[in-house]
């Protein structure tokens, strides 16, 4: 029994923050509460580029594993994901509320950034950050 525990923290530290079920952005889209989330972030932006239209409905882009991390005392999950062939100047990342909660994001291309889902400060500024980790 000590050994388990022990492993366990040790992969926690390794893990640097990492969703214990090792899940990206197209895993947890097929869990309703994330799906409608994300839906109500995207509804009425008609500014969503192709590529990320299309990663919603078809899973196909570069995904990074999700990460927890608390914004402004709650916790959050961030998942990343980039236009295939074009990571460097095209990406996007989520957060959504523990457990599939509300969902915000963040597009970055070479000329802007754009913020969805209404974030506040404390938000913005961690999704700026997670989009350039």
């Amino acid at each position: 029994m000590r050994r388990k525990i022990a492993l366990a923290l040790i992969l926690s530290l390794f893990a640097g923050g990492a969703l214990a079920d090792g899940a990206y952005l197209f895993d947890v889209l097929k869990r309703p509460k994330y799906r409608g989330a994300w839906n109500a972030m995207m509804k009425g932006w008609a500014g969503v580029p192709a590529w990320l239209v299309e990663f919603s409905k078809t899973s196909d882009g570069v995904a990074t594993p999700g990460t927890a991390a608390e914004v402004g005392g709650k916790p959050f999950e961030f998942y990343g994901v980039c236009k295939p062939h074009d990571c460097a100047d095209n990406k996007f990342e989520v957060m959504f509320e523990k457990g599939g909660g509300r969902a915000r994001g963040i597009l970055t291309t070479p000329n802007a950034r754009t913020f969805f889902g209404d974030p506040n400060d404390d938000e913005k500024a961690a999704l700026a950050k997670a989009v350039t980790e």
